[in-house]
């Protein structure tokens, strides 16, 4: 059976569902799922079936799912509405990135690393304040990494001055990072972002402060949606939820 976890769920007409689903291998798939009849097995797993589920699955033709099980729900997310927030972005960034052109191997880095964030996010007793965006910048910083759009770098590519305490920018259109000296010159291509502040000076996995992690987090959301060619992302709404 394919494994995988749903990212996306809502109703189709009175008792039927949707739902977006990232396999195992990476790709990010979309099923119809017609409610079972009265004596399906099936039926009891289809009105239990909810966003954020670890499921099992054998699919028929086209978009349809011969069988489904439920392997895990996450419970202990659903529950809190602060996890729930943090995970729902988390889908988000991970249901425009199909990895099927990028790797054969049976368990993809996208899944196991989606799975391990929705794992640890649940074991956490209480996030803080200071945990939300560096709980997403951390994530989003690994998917970019990964799809070849992002490089996280220390330097200018022009002169290979640091970065850290000046001002610095990075193109969008060729992730190139580079000094405000260099920027100043003619033959510099746009579009330029600034880089934020201490951006550079940041160590792997550390907990960010919250005094610019929103600015870290904004930064690569502008990289994402700028290399994903995507306006809007939904759920980033939900994060004054966070904060008020």
């Amino acid at each position: 059976m394919n494994e995988g976890i749903v990212i996306d769920l809502y109703n189709f007409g009175s008792s039927h569902k949707v739902i977006d689903i990232i396999s195992k291998n990476g790709r990010i798939e979309k099923f119809f799922l017609y409610r079972p009849s009265l004596i399906s097995n099936m039926q009891k797993t289809h009105d239990c079936l909810d966003f954020l589920t670890l499921i099992k699955y054998e699919k028929k033709s086209g978009d349809k799912i011969s069988s489904i099980e439920i392997e895990y729900d996450f419970r202990e997310i659903k529950v809190d509405f602060k996890k729930l927030i943090i995970c729902s972005i988390a889908s988000e960034l991970v249901k425009h990135f199909d990895e099927i052109q990028q790797t054969k191997k049976e368990e993809s880095f996208i899944f196991s690393f989606f799975y391990d964030f929705l794992i640890n996010i649940e074991r956490y007793k209480d996030i803080k304040p200071n945990q939300y965006y560096s709980f997403l910048f951390w994530f989003l910083l690994n998917v970019l990494i990964f799809s070849g759009t992002f490089n996280y770098q220390s330097n200018c590519d022009l002169c290979s001055e640091l970065i850290s305490g000046v001002n610095a920018y990075y193109n969008l259109n060729t992730g190139q990072y580079v000094c405000e000296r260099h920027l100043k010159q003619k033959n510099v291509n746009y579009p330029f972002i600034k880089i934020p502040d201490h951006f550079a000076g940041i160590s792997r996995f550390e907990e960010i402060n919250d005094n610019f992690s929103k600015d870290l987090f904004s930064f690569l959301v502008r990289i994402y949606k700028y290399n994903f060619s995507i306006n809007n992302l939904k759920t980033l709404k939900f994060l004054k939820y966070l904060t008020n």
